[in-house]
């Protein structure tokens, strides 16, 4: 038996820690259905969360998977994430908007 207990792994979500990752609660559209750690949220115009989709103003970044269900969860509000491990980001809709946010979105290399 191994004890996993307090174990780190590197998921390559941030780019770095030049800015700092700050999180907050929020709670999710019922039925967003399964969410993995790094889904780029966004807000509808009416301010309900959910998976970014279009004409939605990009709020935030999973902080964990989210379950079906589950509708209380938190995001990362700033830091400086890896484009290629963030989930519906797409740089030409959604950089000027994260960067304005305190949410730094740049392609990362594997480490």
């Amino acid at each position: 038996m191994i004890n996993n207990i307090g174990r780190m792994e590197l998921d390559e979500l941030f780019a770095s820690g030049k800015a700092p990752a700050f999180t907050h609660a929020i709670e999710l559209e019922a039925g967003s259905g399964d969410l993995k750690r790094g889904q780029l949220i966004g807000k509808s115009s009416t301010g309900v969360f959910h998976a970014i989709t279009s004409g939605d103003t990009p709020y935030g970044i999973l902080c964990a998977d989210v379950a079906e269900g589950a509708v209380e969860t938190v995001v990362y509000v700033s830091g400086h994430f890896n484009a290629n491990k963030v989930v519906g980001y797409v740089e030409a809709d959604h950089y000027d908007e994260l960067r304005e946010k305190g949410i730094f979105v740049d392609a990362a290399i594997a480490y």
